[in-house]
């Protein structure tokens, strides 16, 4: 089944119209159009992750519908621009969208990766302001 299909099915299933969909995760109504009817290629990883909560499913199963995880020797590879690697590059925000994440062995639920990534975006707003004023 191609992505788009893959797509289509999983929106009709959660009871979203295409335009309801792209309104709940922040994207266009015609691009979501144009994906499921096979016009647009496969999304980038972080149109998946914004898809991937109204959706209510794993962002890491819609990145393995994608081809952006692929089974290799036992472990999962993460494929991006067409290569291989085994050393994925990590997104801070969308490690935090994964449903089973711990930290100093405990399980995070929701409302504590919301917590952390409220840290982590106002930490990065004094990191951006010293930096910025590094350059004065």
């Amino acid at each position: 089944m191609e992505f788009g299909e893959y797509l289509k099915k999983l929106r009709e299933k959660r009871g979203f119209s295409i335009r309801k969909l792209a309104l709940a995760a922040g994207v266009s109504n015609s691009y979501l159009s144009q994906i499921e009817t096979g016009q647009r290629g496969i999304p980038s990883h972080r149109i998946l992750r914004k898809l991937a909560r109204p959706l209510k499913v794993d962002y890491e199963e819609l990145l393995r519908a994608a081809g952006y995880l692929v089974l290799r020797e036992g472990q999962y590879i993460f494929l991006e621009d067409n290569k291989y690697s085994s050393e994925p590059i990590l997104d801070l925000e969308e490690l935090l969208q994964l449903p089973r994440l711990r930290f100093k062995g405990v399980l995070l639920d929701e409302e504590e990766k919301e917590e952390f990534l409220e840290i982590l975006e106002f930490s990065w707003k004094l990191f951006q302001k010293r930096k910025m004023r590094g350059r004065s």
